[in-house]
């Protein structure tokens, strides 16, 4: 609601073509990374929510395939890009030493990815979730993180479903520019140490000290 006038937006002549499909723009106060989930997961608090980015082209069957997965493991977080915790002698390895999960599988090292498109609903989350002043304060634009340490403290399965798909392709390719992941990557250890260090139950969980 800060960065664009409605007016701009819904005269854009190419999003004018989707808000005649059905498009609905709706304004938030601006929480960085989780303004994708935060919004909308409180307005439809009943509804499976889909998180995808707004800088990378997906594969015609990456919405469908969440939604048949869904099916199947209605009480799981479902995505298409995971990492792999990793952990040496009971402690976290480094962030940028964590392995992609290529193989479907799901387990409590598992951390889904939210640019390959993650499924969630609101019952799977305690109030915490929506605590942006705490999120601000332990994880900000740390959101993957974030619903994977808040899946674990509500014991929710976190599944990489059968049709693996990869990293979508980047929209910034050709573009000179601070992706949010340049910056999370460097600070994602400190992120997840403020979350275990407030969260200490997170420590049992994954077995370390």
């Amino acid at each position: 609601e800060d960065e664009f006038s409605y007016e701009k937006i819904s005269n854009n002549k190419y999003l004018k073509i989707f808000i005649k499909k059905g498009l609905e723009i709706n304004y938030t106060k601006n929480y960085g990374s989780y303004k994708k989930f935060i919004p909308i997961i409180t307005k439809f608090p009943n509804s499976n929510i889909i998180i995808c980015d707004d800088d990378a082209f997906y594969k015609s069957n990456w919405f469908e395939s969440l939604i048949n997965e869904n099916k199947k493991y209605p009480n799981s977080i479902l995505c298409h890009c995971a990492y792999i915790l990793k952990i040496n002698n009971k402690k976290i390895v480094n962030y940028n030493d964590w392995l992609d999960s290529k193989i479907p599988c799901s387990n409590k090292y598992l951390v889904p990815i939210g640019v390959g498109g993650t499924l969630i609903r609101k019952s799977f989350f305690n109030n915490d979730f929506y605590n942006y002043e705490l999120i601000s304060k332990l994880a900000p634009n740390g959101d993957d993180l974030w619903i994977y340490v808040q899946a674990l403290l509500n014991n929710i399965e976190i599944r990489l479903i059968n049709n693996f798909q990869g990293y979508p392709q980047d929209l910034g390719d050709d573009r000179n520019w601070n992706k949010l992941y340049n910056t999370n990557s460097s600070l994602n250890n400190v992120k997840l140490n403020n979350l275990i260090n407030y969260y200490p139950k997170i420590k049992n969980i994954l077995s370390i000290d």
